[in-house]
């Protein structure tokens, strides 16, 4: 049965989360959502969104992949204030460092030689949506067996 990557790296986040407060994972919305995100959100998001495998080759009868997944972060602003929005900023940031954080630390799932973040993209919107959606997308390269 082929690997579900997405959902791997998912609980990868929720087994591996350490930050508190505000950001406890118990306070984070961990899910696999494929279209945009436009309602307001009441807690802050790690949204697993797609998976495509980028190369594949053969190695002593293992195909040896690599998968690229985009990881979007999402966080409502505290309000419109400019404290608000740069305090949701800071938070964003921690989220950011956590996930970055446990991609480096944690012992990942079997068959992964190697996960990083290959690409990071802003996603902040403050034009259609108040208070602003601050995220971003980071972009997952996992280097992993399948075996034929």
């Amino acid at each position: 049965m082929e690997e579900d990557l997405e959902l791997s790296l998912l609980s990868l986040f929720k087994n591996n989360w350490n930050l508190t407060g505000d950001l406890h994972k118990d306070k984070i919305f961990f899910h696999r959502k494929m279209r945009k995100i436009e309602e307001v959100l009441t807690q802050p998001n790690i949204i697993i969104r797609e998976s495509v495998d980028v190369n594949a080759w053969d190695k002593q009868g293992m195909a040896e992949c690599l998968a690229s997944i985009v990881v979007r972060t999402a966080i409502q602003a505290l309000g419109t204030a400019d404290q608000e929005v740069e305090a949701t900023k800071q938070l964003k940031k921690s989220i950011r460092s956590e996930v970055y954080r446990i991609l480096r630390e944690a012992t990942l799932p079997s068959g992964w030689e190697w996960a990083h973040i290959t690409r990071r993209i802003n996603a902040d919107n403050f034009d259609t949506i108040q208070p602003a959606l601050l995220g971003e997308d980071l972009y997952v390269t996992i280097a992993y067996q399948r075996s034929g």
